[in-house]
């Protein structure tokens, strides 16, 4: 008969010691950021000079190993959803376990006191004349300055904050109240956006905007250069040089264009753009064709998203920081998820067009060519090992994004699967 006897507790390694360390510092900096930044994300900033005391008795300093293991923990417990960014800066999605956590520990309340607060009273509502109405360029810095400090922010609640910054009644003037300059605020405020968009200064976060991470960083630094945007009477002038060639274009450039382009094409309200969109999509993903090989077509069955096992904890150790879908901005759940509208039509382009060639060429070749059975195995086996992943996972509530991964797992098995390629295990379940 085996009796079970208490195992003997293994004392951690002198690394392992001088790690826990530096995790302890960073989290209590990770704490005095979320005491003064109250949304979902928050900005972890190392300024080269953060010490920890080592079990030597010295001091040693965070670095970018470190932060990348303290990143990849803060995953794994599942107090934050993702970390995107390098050393030294990152943006931290948090989990509403991870700030419960964080919120409810005994050094938070010492930060919290600390923390001034704003005073509470009535703002003054600006008022709209003639010689106030806000041009396009004037609109995007208030924007950008509104962003740069604190939560992402629904336009509901962002446009007061603009208005404010501008003495305008932006708000009012979106919202079709009778304002001096209504109709041209409107259009100002609408080419502002669509502008900040294209080069990728601000993102939707759900159904929030907030500065991407490039913009913000480039802030910080004061080199963040804002576009110009062509006088309403210059428009027809300037378009034709609007539409130059995509050969010179950096690949964050072009995927900016490309999500953008598809963005416009979920939108109904414009429709007006939607054969530009097109072009733009052609035009970026001929340039990706020039700019990859073509890869070789083979049959498979279709993966399973079942869940067989596993000990709770979500492992990245073997994987790739970021994969292609995370690159082509595919995301879903209630923090940084996109409009299904937005998702299926990022996985349609997916599959039937050319990829940016920004990995490894092992990693690209596993892609496929273009309306390959290989592309779609790909994209089918990455979603399927996102809900397979999550499903494991004991900590946090991700039903919203296991929702989202499974409906678009059949969307695809559905729009491109059935009627066009064989499988041999049959659809998968992915019941755990």
């Amino acid at each position: 008969m085996i009796t079970e006897s208490a195992a003997e507790a293994v004392p951690p390694s002198m690394e392992e010691r001088d790690m826990m360390a530096a995790h302890d510092r960073l989290e209590r900096e990770l704490i005095r950021v979320v005491a003064s930044e109250p949304g979902a994300t928050v900005s972890l900033a190392i300024d080269g000079q953060m010490s920890f005391p080592l079990t030597n008795g010295q001091l040693g300093t965070i670095g970018e190993l470190q932060l990348r293991a303290f990143s990849s923990s803060l995953v794994q417990r599942g107090l934050a959803l993702r970390v995107e960014g390098t050393f030294p800066s990152v943006e931290i999605a948090l989990t509403e376990a991870g700030r419960s956590f964080l919120t409810s520990t005994p050094f938070f309340l010492k930060v919290e006191a600390r923390v001034p607060r704003k005073p509470k009273g009535r703002k003054a509502v600006p008022v709209a004349t003639r010689d106030n109405i806000p041009d396009p360029a004037a609109i995007m810095r208030a924007v950008v300055q509104a962003l740069a400090v604190g939560e992402p922010r629904r336009q509901a609640k962002l446009l007061p904050v603009v208005s404010e910054l501008l003495g305008y009644p932006l708000d009012l003037a979106c919202a079709g109240k009778p304002v001096e300059g209504q109709k041209l605020v409107q259009r100002n405020f609408s080419r502002a956006m669509d502008a900040l968009d294209r080069v990728a200064v601000v993102t939707r976060q759900g159904k929030s905007l907030r500065l991407t991470p490039v913009a913000k960083a480039k802030l910080k630094s004061g080199k963040l250069r804002l576009p110009r945007i062509v006088p309403d009477g210059d428009v027809k002038k300037k378009r034709p040089s609007e539409a130059a060639s995509v050969s010179g274009r950096s690949n964050s450039e072009l995927l900016a264009m490309w999500k953008n382009a598809i963005k416009m094409l979920a939108n109904p309200l414009s429709r007006a753009s939607h054969s530009a969109a097109e072009k733009t999509i052609r035009d970026v993903t001929l340039e990706w064709e020039r700019r990859t090989v073509e890869m070789d077509e083979e049959r498979f069955p279709w993966p399973s998203t079942e869940a067989k096992g596993g000990n709770g904890l979500l492992s990245l150790s073997n994987a790739m920081p970021e994969g292609m879908l995370a690159f082509l901005e595919y995301r879903v759940g209630r923090v940084q998820g996109e409009p299904e509208a937005v998702r299926r039509g990022i996985l349609a382009r997916v599959f039937e067009s050319a990829l940016p060639p920004v990995f490894p060429k092992p990693y690209m070749a596993d892609w496929g060519a273009k309306g390959s059975p290989a592309r779609l195995q790909k994209m089918a086996v990455s979603i399927a090992a996102f809900v397979r992943n999550n499903k494991r996972r004991r900590i946090g509530d991700f039903s919203d994004a296991i929702r989202e991964w499974e409906g678009d797992l059949d969307w695809l098995y559905r729009t491109y699967y059935v009627g066009r390629f064989r499988f041999a295990s049959g659809w998968p379940e992915t019941s755990v």
